[in-house]
């Protein structure tokens, strides 16, 4: 349900300035203080409520918005000192015992998601007969408003950079079963701070949307409760949705933010339930002619009619898109702007979603950009050192089929590294997302680099990891690894590491990883980017798939000594079967 005023148009938190991504006078900092000595209850019946009334020990600061689905207040917390914002929905839902019991079950499962782009749900309940949800208040504004403010599109780097972090979020979500069911930009609230910068993007009213789906498919006028401009041919259907039902919906927020208005503007609602069902999505290019012509081959595959010819996952159309416009990352032209968001490829296996043939994503496989120099060249110079033998494993299963990646948390992204690293013994580092991708996949999405001193010898915890791969890793960071790696200590996510940097370019981390929580969270950097597992003697391996541009291969171990360290490979520009051949084939993992 997102913020609207008047019923329906969306109201925001916070303004957006005319002229800006961001608010140029955000509003003040709220501050809860201490209640009254008498407060206004709120009364049993349903109404709106006034400042200062206490409802489920919430004391109302103010009305965020209101529409169909109920009301949105921000509200002081009954104990801690904070705001949050306090739904309440309306009595034709309330009312409903089969409802009230679908909504606490939604709502139980959307509080259990938990990550960076996901507005958290803290609480949920019925108050004098009426249900009611609280959550995370994000002070900033919402896409909705942004467009509002921008009537004929924002920059294309900005709308990749947004449609990508709500991407992350909704891939989590899907591999953990969940579909959104109502994304539009209503529901995609940008933080800002005090002085106009933009935060963190997030998407909000998990499960609220399934839940009034499952209690009431169709209104008593026909229409889907979901919001038709942004709804699925599937959902106008009433088939049963998966997460392709999330990207379509994904997409027609793209549009939007493109270029002011959804892909198929109509002056009613069946009217525009007809063109998703029928028409074909026009193209942008037509409405903003600046925009490069390879977004509406991406727009063409996410706004397909059958979702089996659509991108399989968020990650897959976000790179998409950002190739087209022109932001994809690169070996040698990292994001700049500070945008740090996951642009990867790929597609991740999701229960019911990958039953048919689906058009290949010509936009990513088949653009100039990937027969580039910076994507297919870049450092070919041969990683292979040593005298071992290479190894053999056959595939595990179907090739073709991809990997299942469970995500057990989000990480706020952190700042690129510099250029150089002249004293590799004593630097702080955070590695940005966007840069990890660009530069050095999978390997340091995590990593953060800390000040060590400069001994020349490993920490115990570092020199546990050398000790049991003395041929891959060196004695200590002054020497160099298999391959002449440079290697650093590092942490990340409470888990220990020690990254190298080959001087053919290709980057490896051994991972301490003793259980397996510890092992998803490594799992947890490649996010939903594809993966064919391999057999091997010795353990496990999964190779990224051809169409990722930073190939990566992820080993794991099944004998004792070995089995509690996890090794990532990467290297920039180049596949992940060249990662495989070229450089995993004549590691030294010992035996």
């Amino acid at each position: 349900m997102g913020q609207e005023r008047n019923g329906s148009e969306n109201v925001t938190q916070g303004e957006v300035a005319p002229e800006g991504e961001g608010p140029t006078t955000p509003p003040e900092q709220q501050t809860p203080s201490e209640p009254a000595p008498t407060q206004p209850q709120a009364p049993a019946h349903y109404g709106q409520l006034s400042p200062g009334t206490v409802f489920a020990g919430y004391r109302i600061d103010r009305v965020l918005g209101h529409g169909g689905m109920g009301t949105v207040y921000v509200a002081a917390h009954p104990r801690l000192p904070r705001l949050d914002v306090l739904k309440l929905l309306n009595p034709s839902f309330s009312n409903d015992p089969s409802f009230r019991a679908r909504f606490e079950r939604e709502a139980d499962l959307a509080g259990s998601l938990e990550h960076r782009n996901i507005v958290s749900v803290y609480d949920r309940g019925v108050e004098n007969g009426q249900l009611w949800i609280a959550m995370r208040y994000v002070r900033g504004y919402d896409a909705a408003s942004l467009i509002r403010s921008r009537p004929t599109g924002i920059d294309p780097a900005f709308a990749v950079h947004i449609i990508s972090e709500i991407g992350i979020a909704l891939d989590h979500a899907h591999r953990r079963g969940m579909v959104h069911r109502d994304v539009k930009p209503a529901n995609i609230l940008i933080e800002s701070d005090d002085d106009g910068t933009t935060g963190a993007i997030m998407l909000t009213d998990f499960g609220i949307a399934r839940a009034v789906d499952d209690a009431m498919h169709l209104t008593d006028t026909g229409l889907t409760v979901a919001s038709v401009p942004y709804a699925s041919p599937e959902q106008l259907h009433g088939y049963e949705l998966d997460g392709r039902a999330d990207i379509y919906a994904l997409a027609c927020t793209f549009v939007e933010l493109l270029t002011g208005a959804p892909p198929f503007p109509r002056d009613n609602r069946l009217a525009a339930m007809s063109a998703h069902l029928h028409d074909t999505p026009p193209s942008v290019r037509d409405r903003v002619p600046t925009l490069p012509p390879e977004l509406d081959t991406v727009l063409s595959i996410a706004l397909a009619k059958e979702p089996d010819e659509r991108y399989r996952t968020c990650a897959e159309f976000c790179y998409a898109a950002a190739t087209a416009v022109g932001v994809a990352p690169s070996p040698n032209s990292p994001l700049s702007s500070g945008m740090h968001t996951a642009l990867i490829t790929g597609q991740t296996s999701n229960p019911g979603a990958h039953t048919g043939s689906r058009r290949a994503p010509t936009s990513v496989s088949s653009d100039p950009r990937f027969s580039d120099p910076r994507f297919s060249d870049a450092r070919r110079s041969d990683p292979r050192t040593g005298g071992m033998s290479g190894r053999v494993f056959s595939p595990a299963g179907n090739p073709d089929s991809a990997t299942q990646v469970v995500q057990t948390r989000g990480r706020r992204p952190v700042t690129p590294p510099p250029a150089g690293r002249d004293d590799r013994r004593k630097t702080t580092l955070l590695v940005s997302l966007a840069t990890v991708l660009a530069l050095i996949g999978v390997i340091a999405g995590a990593l953060a680099y800390v000040d060590r001193p400069d001994t020349g010898t490993w920490s115990a915890a570092s020199a546990s990891i050398a000790e049991q791969f003395p041929q891959l890793l060196p004695a200590g960071p002054e020497a160099q690894g298999f391959g002449g790696a440079t290697c650093s200590a590092a942490t990340g996510n409470g888990l220990d590491a020690i990254s190298c940097t080959a001087s053919s370019g290709v980057q490896y981390t051994v991972w301490h990883t003793p259980t397996a929580d510890d092992r998803a969270i490594v799992d947890d950097l490649v996010g939903s980017q594809p993966g064919t597992p391999r057999t091997w003697a010795q353990g496990s391996v999964r190779v990224s798939r051809t169409t990722v541009a930073n190939g990566w291969v992820i080993t794991n171990f099944n004998d004792s000594a070995r089995a509690p360290y996890t090794v990532v490979a990467t290297w920039a520009g180049h596949t992940g079967e060249q990662v495989l051949d070229e450089w995993w084939r004549n590691a030294p993992f010992g035996s």
